[in-house]
């Protein structure tokens, strides 16, 4: 299609929050068609962070999330901060998330978490040589730390341990990926 953009004819904000807006669109369609209220979300960038120890063992978080209403297993993430640096959000929320520091760092891409009512991306590294420290989260995080098996994570995905659709596309980038492979290889 030459032309697939909606042509936005009004717009309004039913909500507009430090983390998050709800806009309200009026669009046409290059067909023609004109949806009179279509709605998008408007959230900050975020990071994700798979952070495999020298054991190959990936550092994860268990967490409530609201949404869901249910405690959670996931990967260190968080929002990235007005003027931060991608990289340095990372290994600002993988700090103080897990206190773990690394010393190396993979940008493994890019996502959209829902590209039809969301405007946000998230950023996925993967972190190793990693050195334990003191964790620092946010005042509205209570997290508890976890290490599994790299190779375990796969299952976990499999078996519905893990759910967070961007998280678990992170893991598979990272097992993808050819310096991070090895990791995600089960044992002989």
């Amino acid at each position: 299609m030459a032309d697939d953009n909606w042509e936005i004819l009004e717009s309004r904000y039913l909500l507009r929050e430090w983390w998050m807006a709800v806009r309200e669109d009026a669009v046409k369609l290059p067909t023609g068609v004109v949806l009179s209220r279509f709605h998008v979300v408007e959230v900050p960038d975020w990071v994700c962070v798979v952070g495999i120890t020298a054991e190959g063992k990936v550092v994860l978080v268990r967490q409530y999330r609201h949404g869901v209403g249910q405690t959670v297993l996931e990967l260190p993430a968080g929002g990235i901060e007005d003027g931060e640096a991608v990289e340095d959000a990372a290994r600002r929320e993988f700090s103080e998330e897990t206190g773990y520091d690394a010393s190396e760092w993979i940008a493994l891409g890019s996502l959209f978490q829902d590209p039809s009512r969301q405007t946000n991306t998230a950023y996925i590294y993967a972190a190793t040589g990693l050195e334990p420290g003191r964790s620092n989260p946010d005042p509205t995080e209570q997290l508890t730390i976890e290490l599994a098996d790299a190779s375990e994570v796969l299952n976990m995905i499999a078996d519905g341990r893990l759910k967070h659709s961007t998280h678990v596309a992170a893991i598979l980038l990272a097992a993808a990926h050819p310096d991070l492979a090895i990791h995600f290889s089960a044992a002989d």
